[in-house]
C-alpha cells in the first residue's frame, strides 16, 4: 500500500467527512420521527390517565345522587340535543341554564360538582385548553362550557329516546354494562362515521377516529371503569342477537338489529352522527368536533424541539471533527522509516 503523508497530516479526507455528513443528515431526519412516536405514547398514557380521574369523579357523583349520572334538565318529549348554552348561569338548573338536553352542560355538571382539576377534562393531544377558573371564574358562576375549547372528551348522552326509557336503558352505575362506553376521546363527528364498517382498510377506518391523537384510534372508558384504546370506533356493546356479532360504534346513533331476547326485529333505521341513543345497547358519545370551537393553528411544539436538538448535535459533532483536525495538524503523525 503507498504511503500518504497528506493523510495523516490532515487526519480526515474529504470522503471522511462525506460520510459524517451524510450520517448526521440521517440522524436529523429520523429524529423529528422519533419525537413525535414519544410525544404520541406519553399522550397516550395521560389521555388515559385524564379519563380515569373522571371515572372516579362519576362515581363520586353517583354514589351522592341515588346511583345517578350528571344529568341537567331533560325532555322526554324533545329529540333535539344542544350543546353550550346558559353558560353563565350560576344554577344549571334555575332561569337561564343550559337548555333541556344540553350535552355539554351534564359534563360541566360533573366538573364543577367534583372538584377534578380542569386539565383531566382536556386530551394532551387535542388543540383545547383546560378551563382556567383564575381568568374565566370559578366553575361555581358557571354551567356550561363556552365551546369545545376547554373539553375535548365526549360522554354517554344522557337523553335517550321514550323507546330506550322503556327499555333498559339507564344513565346510572347499575344500568350499564362492562362494555358499555362512558367516555372517549371526542367524537370526530365527521360523515366518515356513516362510511366505514368494522371490516374498512385502517385509513378508511382513520377518518372516523377520534381526531385527539393524529386518528389513529381513541381511549374509551368503559361501564366498569376500565380504559381501553381502540383503533377503530366499533368498540361499543355487541349488538344485542345479531348474526354475525358486531360491536356498536360509539360515535352514531344506530339502534342494534334486534330489540328483545325474542329477535323482534327493529324498524329500519338510518345511522345518525349527533342523535340520541336508541336502545340499551346503543352509546353514543357527545359532543362533536365538529361544534363549537374552530382552534387557531398551533406550530407543532415537538417539531421545535427536534431542531433544536438536531442543531444542538450537529454543533458537536462539527466542533468534534474541528478539534480532531486542529490536533493533528498541531502534531502531525511521523512517516514510517523508508526500508
Amino acid at each position: 500500500m503507498k504511503f500518504n503523508p497528506a493523510r495523516i497530516r490532515n487526519g480526515l479526507t474529504l470522503t471522511d467527512l462525506c460520510v459524517i455528513l451524510v450520517m448526521i443528515m440521517m440522524l436529523l431526519a429520523i429524529m423529528p420521527a422519533l419525537h413525535r412516536t414519544a410525544s404520541e405514547r406519553d399522550h397516550l398514557v395521560q389521555c388515559a390517565s385524564n379519563l380515569k380521574y373522571i371515572a372516579a369523579g362519576m362515581i363520586e357523583y353517583s354514589n351522592r345522587n341515588n346511583g345517578k349520572y350528571p344529568r341537567t334538565n331533560f325532555d322526554t318529549k324533545s329529540s333535539v340535543l344542544t350543546q353550550y348554552t346558559g353558560v353563565n348561569a350560576s344554577n344549571p338548573f334555575g332561569p337561564g341554564g343550559p337548555q333541556v338536553n344540553d350535552v355539554s352542560g351534564s359534563i360541566w355538571l360533573l366538573y364543577r360538582s367534583s372538584g377534578l382539576d380542569p386539565k383531566y377534562f382536556v386530551c394532551p393531544g387535542s388543540d383545547a385548553d383546560a378551563y382556567d377558573p383564575a381568568v374565566s371564574g370559578s366553575p361555581l358562576t358557571k354551567s356550561n362550557f363556552t365551546s369545545r375549547q376547554n373539553l375535548s372528551y365526549s360522554f354517554e348522552c344522557p337523553y335517550p329516546t321514550m323507546n330506550s326509557l322503556m327499555g333498559r336503558f339507564g344513565w346510572d352505575n347499575s344500568s350499564l354494562s362492562s362494555d358499555f362506553p362512558l367516555a372517549a376521546d371526542m367524537n370526530p363527528g365527521t360523515p366518515a362515521l356513516l362510511l366505514v364498517t368494522p371490516t374498512s382498510s385502517a385509513s378508511q377506518m382513520a377518518d372516523a377516529n377520534s381526531p385527539n391523537h393524529g386518528r389513529i384510534g381513541q381511549n374509551v372508558l368503559y361501564g366498569d371503569y376500565h380504559v381501553e384504546f381502540t383503533q377503530s370506533p366499533f368498540c361499543g356493546s355487541v349488538l344485542h342477537g345479531a348474526t354475525g356479532q358486531i360491536r356498536d360504534n360509539i360515535y352514531t346513533s344506530q339502534p342494534g338489529k334486534y330489540r328483545d331476547d325474542n329477535q323482534t326485529p327493529y324498524p329500519a333505521v338510518a345511522e345518525v352522527i349527533g342523535g340520541q341513543p336508541r336502545d340499551q345497547f346503543d352509546a353514543v358519545l357527545l359532543p362533536l368536533a365538529t361544534a363549537g370551537f374552530q382552534p387557531p393553528l398551533k406550530p407543532h411544539a415537538q417539531t421545535g424541539v427536534s431542531i433544536i436538538m438536531g442543531g444542538g448535535i450537529l454543533l458537536v459533532v462539527i466542533g468534534i471533527i474541528v478539534a480532531v483536525m486542529v490536533l493533528r495538524a498541531r502534531n502531525p503523525a511521523r512517516p514510517p522509516p523508508l526500508p
